[in-house]
This record gives C-alpha cells, structure tokens and sequence, in this order.
C-alpha cells in the first residue's frame, strides 16, 4: 500500500468493502499490501479519468486487461457478478454466454486449452462491476498472461496476438457479423416532431433491477441492448412524455430495430396555498420527486404559489421553518389545488431508548441516532426460512387522540440489498392495524435526508405505535440504517377532508404485485405483494401454453406489504424447463399477473 492504490478497488460501487490501508493479504501464496482501496473513491486520477471516458461515451462491451501476479488467476474472463447464494447480475447469463464464446479463441501461454470464463463474486471497488452498473456497458475483466507480470517482448507481443481475437468478436456481436446477432436497438422519437429524445429512459423489464442506473438513450435517441434470444418487454419513458411498453423478440440473425414514439403528455397546474399562518416570515420550500429528478423549489407562504407539473406520479414535501411539514403521493392528469396549514406542534421525540418498548437486540440507541445493528454491516439470517424475521423495533401506544393528522419525519441514511432488503417505517393503530408505511431498498448512505410517513383519517385517531424494521433475506449484507432523528407529529387539520383524499391521491389498489425477483430466476423467486383488504389469496403459475403447473394458497394474508417465497423446481418434480411463466395472483375481487423467466442452464 505504500506506493500506491489499488486502482481496481478505487471506483464507488461497493468500495466500501474493499481494503483500507496495510491489511495484510492472508493468502497461501503471498503476504501483501497491495489492495489498498484509496482513500474515498475516486481518490485517484487514473481512476477519474475512466470514469470521465465512461459516462462521455456509450460503450456496448469494453475489456479491462489485468494480469496476475500469482498465477492463480491467469487466463480468465471474468464477469459481473455473482454473490452469495448466487445472486447475479442482471445481465450476467447474457455476458456470461459472450464470454463463453470469445474464450475459445483464446489459446492459453502453454497452448494446452483456451481462456476460461468465470463470475466475479467479491464486492470491493472493481471497474467492471461499476461499468456495468453505472452505464450499461458489458465490460469483461481479463487476465492475461500466467504469473510472468513483466515478460519479454516476444512472449508480450504473443500474449498480444493470442488475446486479439476476443477484441474482434466483441465488435462482429455488436454488428452481428458471424455471430450470434441478438440484441434490440433503435431510437427513441417524439411523436409530434419526430426528433430523438435524448435521455428517454428504456427499461428491459424481465432484466431489470433498481442496482442499475437508468439506461438512457445518447443524444441521437439510441438506445442498443445486448440480449439472449427470445421474447422482451420494453418500458420506454421520457419526462414530458406518456410511458410506452411494447413486446420485442431479439433472435440470433440480425439485430432487431424499432424506432419507438412517445405521445408528448399535458402540462398541469399545481396551487399551493398556505393557511392558518401567523406571520409571513415562514420560508417553506417543497421537494417535489418523481420518477426523471427530484427539484427542490422555494414557496411563498402569503401568495398562491403555482407550479406546472406534467401527468404522472409524484410525491411532494413540504418543511416550514420547524412547523409541521407535509407530504402526499399524488397522480397528476388534471389542475390541482391544495391548502396547506401552517400548523406548530409539540412532536413526540423518539430518538431515545426510553421512547421504544420492544427492542430486537441489534438495534444500538445512544442520545443522537439510533442505528440498525452494532457491527458495521447488519446480519444475514442463518437458518433458512421462507419469510425471513425482519430485524425491528416498536414503540408502546402513544396517546394521539383529537387529531386527524400524524406525521413521522425520519433524518435517516441508509444503504440495503437492492430489491431484497429493506429498510421500513410504519404507523399502526390501536386495533394493530396498519395505516402508513414506507419499505425503500438500495443505497441513500453519503448524505442525511427526510423522509415523511403521513397517516390520515376522516374522523379522529385515538393511540398508534411507530415500528421500524430491516427486512432481510438471508445472504448479501450492507450497512443497513442509521437514524439522526425522528419526531411524530400530531395535528388537527381543518383542511383535510375525505373528499381531499379520495380526490387528489391515487386510487387504492386492493392487491398489486410490485415485483418478481430475481426476475430471470433459476428456481427461487420471491413475489413483493401489497393487500389493502388481507384475507384469502391464491398464486397460480401458468406456462406458455396456458396450463396451470403450480398452485398456492396463502390463508389469512396480513393486510399491508409482505414477500412470499415460492420454489419453482416443485413443478413437475423439478423437471423444469426454461422459458417464459406467468405468476396470477389473485383475491376475492381482483386478480393480478406478472412474467417470469426461468433459466436453468
């Protein structure tokens, strides 16, 4: 580590597990210091300048040369990735496949066989695994050589000639020149002036994953995935414009191309009006988010302060100078207007042990945060069970009676499993039912933010308790969550009425499947349900044929959010067979359905 950084540990997805400064390799070969991750990410110029050439350009496929110092890593492909209890990437079967290819026709040193392909299963920094992640592009890690680190020039220039042919196939599969063709590419237009949209983003849904940045169309609206062969949806969507999917099937003969037009939406016009105040010395500022940015807007508190937002889905805080703030999760399709009051409060302060009655025993409390495990990663789960036990804590009933209005403000960080563990807050009522929660997954760690959790009612509440959980499956662990503070808020708002929220919210969905994940699956998949109404339901898998090949009962579904596990390799004994299945969910009243795709080579 004295003479410098691990360039290959310096990039900032996951570098936090990479090594700090002078840990001793414990390996049988060696004992070294040479995997010092650098002081932040980025510490280093040559690493900032990959990053730049990355996020300027938009690679398909990139190698990133290595050699091996040891020799036990020589002559390999290495791919992203493969965590614990096989979890991989996306995209991995498809890179996987490439590199399959391409190894071939790369002799070893001894000419004894060819390259082997492998995944990449550590989380420390790499270059490749941030390549993929942060910009789409399939970047192939290669050793080359054998432990020679520095040969001569003859066997330098036959490593050369040797390794050449994987540049070659790499740039014949984008093109499909005597090779396997498969990917879908085209553009992305509007569809009143049939100009590109720069930046539309273009999601693969049975490939997709919140670990993955959004991929977004370059400045000629193009938009090139590399696939397997078979049957693809694409969700296309671009701010100002109206969400499209269509079906595509990618084949292994040419390229599939579409141009793909989204219908510009309406702008709308959002009032905000603020009521009840005392003085106008109030500064209130609104975050609005949606799916394309999140802007955060200053608002006059004596005027009507108007904002035009284009149709969709978004969600709206409000802070007021330590008056209470206030939150909702809209749909937006027509002019809306809102009254906001002004309301100070004496919140219910629960930063402190004292405030929780049932504590699991990794939560640590101090006076300024409390934290969701004591080492810094939380824990996996040891023994395997098909709903992991969520790690939680949970207040007494604390008395909120005459008020309409409950507002938990949470400044948090947090940093889970992307799609499998998550961090939630949740307010229940005096018959323990639920009424507000908020589960969020994957990484807010670098800077501190608010969240807001509001429960409301047409009549009044009477006593609630705030829980607050990890839920984990049992492999990949992060660090988990840590909370500066937490404060509910009790108001009876005069402006809130049942016409309010039935009018400017979206409609309750009686049952709604998120998410299917891992989605392609080998066998193991987990469905993420949400149940306004609880009671009885019914999965059902269907082939593609439309028969039923699997059936499930879940009696009494809790109302609210919940994961169910299912394994796939019941059916038929476990002879099943790749390809396309459909997952119904279904209840009393509604009935839901998702694709799945199923490898299993």
């Amino acid at each position: 580590d004295i003479d410098g950084v691990d360039l290959n540990r310096n990039f900032d997805f996951n570098w936090f597990f990479g090594d700090t400064f002078l840990v001793v390799d414990e390996s049988d070969y060696a004992s070294h210091f040479d995997y010092y991750r650098g002081e932040e990410p980025f510490s280093e110029p040559e690493a900032i300048a990959l990053r730049d050439l990355a996020l300027k350009n938009n690679f398909v496929f990139s190698i990133v040369w290595h050699s091996s110092r040891s020799g036990r890593l020589s002559e390999k492909i290495f791919t992203s990735w493969q965590w614990a209890d096989g979890k991989l990437a996306p995209d991995t079967e498809v890179m996987k496949n490439i590199a399959d290819e391409f190894s071939l026709l790369m002799p070893t040193e001894d000419g004894s066989s060819s390259y082997l392909p492998v995944y990449s299963g550590s989380r420390n920094g790499k270059i490749h695994d941030w390549f993929y992640r942060e910009t789409g592009c399939f970047q192939f890690l290669i050793e080359c050589g054998t432990s020679n680190i520095q040969p001569n020039s003859s066997l330098l220039f036959d490593t050369i000639e040797r390794t050449k042919p994987s540049m070659y196939y790499l740039m014949d599969r984008i093109i499909g020149y005597y090779v396997s063709a498969s990917q879908i590419t085209g553009r992305v237009l509007s569809l009143d002036t049939n100009q590109p949209i720069t930046g539309a983003t273009v999601k693969i849904i049975e490939s997709h994953s919140s670990v993955l940045k959004p991929r977004k169309t370059d400045e000629f609206g193009r938009f090139r995935r590399i696939l397997d062969v078979g049957t693809y949806t694409l969700e296309v969507s671009a701010e100002g414009y109206l969400k499209k999917e269509i079906s595509l099937v990618a084949n292994s003969s040419a390229p599939t191309e579409v141009d793909i037009a989204l219908e510009p939406s309406s702008k709308n016009s959002l009032t905000i009006n603020f009521v009840d105040y005392i003085t106008d010395d109030t500064n209130p500022i609104i975050i609005i988010n949606n799916t394309f940015r999140s802007d955060t807007l200053d608002l006059s508190i004596n005027v009507s302060n108007q904002i035009d937002l284009f149709d969709g889905k978004y969600e709206l805080l409000v802070f007021m100078d330590g008056n209470v703030p206030w939150e909702k999760s809209l749909y937006i399709s027509n002019d809306l207007s809102f009254s906001i009051p002004v309301l100070s409060s004496e919140p219910i302060n629960l930063i402190l042990q004292e405030s929780w009655e049932t504590l699991s025993p990794e939560w640590v409390f101090n006076s300024e945060y409390i934290k969701s495990q004591q080492g810094l990663l939380y824990a996996n789960i040891s023994d395997s069970v098909s709903i992991p036990t969520p790690m939680y804590i949970e207040t007494n009933y604390l008395n909120v009676a005459g008020n309409n209005r409950l507002v938990l403000d949470i400044n948090h960080r947090f940093e889970t499993e992307w799609d499998f563990d998550y961090i939630v807050a949740e307010i229940i009522d005096h018959n323990n039912q639920l009424i507000a929660q908020k589960m969020i997954s994957g990484d807010h760690w670098y800077k501190q933010e608010n969240i807001l959790l509001t429960a409301t009612s047409d009549t009044i509440f009477q006593d609630v308790k705030i829980r607050l959980s990890i839920l984990r499956d049992n492999t990949v662990n992060y660090r988990g969550w840590i909370i500066n503070g937490i404060k509910l808020h009790l108001i009876s708002d005069a402006y809130l009425t049942t016409s309010d929220i039935i009018e400017n919210t979206m409609p309750t969905i009686p049952l709604r499947l998120y998410n299917i994940f891992p989605n392609p699956s080998k066998g193991q998949i987990r469905l993420d349900l949400l149940s306004n109404s609880g009671g009885d339901i019914n999965v059902k898998i269907y082939n593609i044929l439309g028969q039923l090949v699997l059936k499930r009962k879940i009696s009494s579904f809790i109302k609210g959010r919940q994961f169910i596990d299912l394994n796939l390799s019941e059916i038929n004994n476990g002879l099943i067979s790749s390809g396309m299945l459909f997952i119904v969910v279904e209840s009393n009243n509604i009935k839901v359905m998702k694709k799945c795709v199923i490898l299993t080579n």
